[in-house]
Formats: C-alpha cells, structure tokens, sequence
C-alpha cells in the first residue's frame, strides 16, 4: 500500500473553488495583468507529475506534491515569487518493509513577465533552491537459528540536494485580485551527499552510489490570490 501526502491537498482545494472566486471577483477592472505598480498575493499550486523513486534505499523524488508561494510582481515586467513545497511518500509490503519519505523545498522564482492581452500574460524564468529529504526503511526479518526470532532493522537517511528549474507559464487574470495559471518546468537534481544510521549496526554494510545529477519535466496548476 501506498501513501502519498502533499500540500497538493490545499492546492486542490483552492483550484476547487477557483471559478466561484472567479465569478465573484469578474465585477472587478483587471488592469492588464498587473502590468504597473507592485502586487502581492498568496497562491497554491498542485503538480500534475508522479514523483520519482528509483530504490527503497536511494529515494530520488522530484519537485512533485503540493506547494505554498507568495507572488510578487512589479511594474508587470517581473516576479519574485517565493515557494514551499511538501511531498511524503509511505509505502508497505507483504515482507514486512516499510518505508517513509518525506521531501520539503523551500524554493525561490524568478520570472519576467510578457503582457499577452488585458488579462492573460506569458512568465518565463526559473525556479532554484535547496530539496531537503530524509527517509527511513523498517525491515522485519525472522531468525530460523533456533529459537526462531524476529529481527528488526530501521535505516534512516538524509540528504540535501539541489533544484535548477527553468520554467515557462501561462497565466490568466478573472480580475485584478485573482488568476488562474499552469507551468512547465524542466528539472535539474543535484544530488547530496545521504548521511545514514542503522539499527542495528550492520558489520559490512555498504550503501550505493548516489547518482550525483538527474532531471526529470513537471508541470502544475496554480491558483494566485491578491491582496495589493
């Protein structure tokens, strides 16, 4: 069974309730998709990707999940738009494996802004930050030595990688207070160093070569809400 949790339920929700704040918000100006003065908003996105696992041991999860941001956009021409994002993956088996993941990036946007119409706009930029994720795997094995035992083994990891994500999106504003919007990223992962304990100590265990550089393409949805 698998187990799968991500800010990605918040983000959902908001999507969920986009076209009635939509509707509500449509009696407002949209002033060219914020293209002058300084905006500031909060927003949730929800990834449309399934997160990478390539071992139970080396857990390689890209930017998938759910994620919180703050976008602020001056003079229409560009954005800063800090992000967080989760993602926990749990899985168990017949074996009597159990393992757990849990991935937090707190990422930083940088876009320029490209009016389209009166109410839609173009961002192109780049995502990049740091990806924190720690796992653990719990092993129960039985002992046929008599008397037959069980024996359990946790091993637990951490690491912190990198996040290179060049992005291109499309962005649609029902008013000056809310818009609706999707983006394509291509991903570059810089694998960290995983720092691992065991319990018990296991005389002779090796761990396997992390692969150091991977990349993997993504694409969201996000909802934005602003407040000036």
């Amino acid at each position: 069974m698998r187990t799968t949790i991500g800010l990605g339920a918040l983000a959902t929700l908001v999507l969920t309730a986009a076209p009635a704040l939509g509707q509500a918000a449509a009696a407002a100006p949209v002033d060219a998709a914020h293209t002058d003065g300084f905006h500031m908003g909060i927003g949730a996105g929800v990834g449309l990707v399934s997160p990478v696992v390539l071992d139970s041991d080396v857990m390689l999860l890209g930017p998938s999940g759910g994620a919180l941001l703050v976008p602020l956009d001056i003079a229409g021409v560009f954005r800063i738009e800090p992000e967080l994002g989760f993602f926990y993956y749990a899985t168990d088996n017949e074996d009597n494996d159990d393992f757990k993941s849990t991935v937090v990036r707190p990422n930083l946007g940088l876009f320029g802004m490209i009016t389209l119409s009166p109410d839609a706009m173009l961002t192109l930029g780049l995502r990049l930050g740091p990806q924190f994720v720690s796992s653990k795997t719990v092993s129960t094995t039985t002992n046929p030595t008599p008397p037959p035992d069980e024996v359990t083994r946790t091993t637990s990891r951490s690491r912190v990688d990198f996040l290179l994500s060049p992005a291109v999106g499309g962005e649609y504003f029902f008013s000056n207070y809310f818009s609706l919007g999707a983006e394509v990223q291509l991903n570059f992962v810089f694998i960290g160093d995983d720092t691992v304990t065991r319990d018990p100590e296991t005389p002779g265990a090796t761990d396997p070569d992390d692969t150091a550089f991977y990349t993997m393409s993504n694409a969201l949805l996000y909802a934005r809400v602003f407040f000036m």
